[in-house]
């Protein structure tokens, strides 16, 4: 009786972290950043070219010189974990569930996405 007495004060803990933390969360960012997300195309050029452009900035230094090592570490296992899904399922029907997720980070840390990135 006692250990499940014991997990309900640890979910009861845990349920009012959560709501401390849901309080404390800056506002969701006033525009969508995320409209359109899914419904735009583009080419494998284009594709390549954006990524060449991104290379570079990163070697430059002009792009995510304030992140970590970890940091970029995390990155890359998204950015290997999505093209993987996409090379071997359909993107597309996921597109919800990652959206979802997107907008909680979004809303969590009050990034705007519709700005680019400081240079």
């Amino acid at each position: 009786m006692s250990d499940k007495y014991s997990s309900y004060q640890e979910f009861q803990l845990i349920t009012e972290a959560f709501r401390s933390f849901s309080e404390a969360a800056p506002p969701q960012e006033k525009k969508d950043s995320l409209k359109g997300f899914g419904s735009q195309t583009a080419s494998q050029g284009d594709q390549a070219k954006a990524s060449r452009q991104r290379a570079q900035d990163i070697q430059s230094g002009d792009k995510l010189g304030d992140v970590d090592n970890k940091e970029r570490a995390m990155l890359l296992q998204v950015q290997n974990i999505l093209t993987k899904v996409a090379e071997e399922e359909d993107l597309l029907k996921y597109r919800t569930a990652l959206e979802s997720v997107l907008k909680r980070l979004l809303k969590a840390t009050g990034v705007d996405a519709s700005t680019p990135p400081k240079e």
